[in-house]
Parts: C-alpha cells; structure tokens; sequence
C-alpha cells in the first residue's frame, strides 16, 4: 500500500472518477470528473488502510493506501 498522511496525489491518463473505500467496501469518497493529476485531503479520514479506485474509458484501476 501507498503510505499518506494529509493527502495523496494522483496522476491520471484522462479524467477519471475516484472512489474511495474502507477496506470493509463502505464508500466514503467519491469526485466525478477529476482531471488528470488531483490531489485529495485526507484529514478527516483516521488512521487505516483504504482502497482508492478510478474509473476511466480507459478501465478501472484499484490501489491501497495506508493512512498512519
């Protein structure tokens, strides 16, 4: 997984959706329409592991991160 504190950015190929899970599957992010390099806050989610997905004509795209 991808170690964040406050934030995380992300670089896309095109504009994308991105959501963002619990690692029990509860959503609790979801931006339409992000441009292709973004940066999310973080600060109102606890410490945890999280899975990010984005979805794009290209395909959908799933990682971790660790929020410490």
């Amino acid at each position: 997984p991808i170690p964040a504190s406050d934030k995380i950015t992300i670089n896309l190929p095109q504009k994308s959706i991105i959501e963002i899970f619990t690692i029990q599957g509860e959503i609790i992010k979801k931006i339409n329409n992000v441009d292709k390099k973004t940066t999310i806050n973080l600060v109102d989610l606890p410490s945890g592991v999280y899975i990010i997905k984005t979805i794009s004509d290209k395909g959908i795209e799933v990682m971790k991160f660790i929020i410490e």
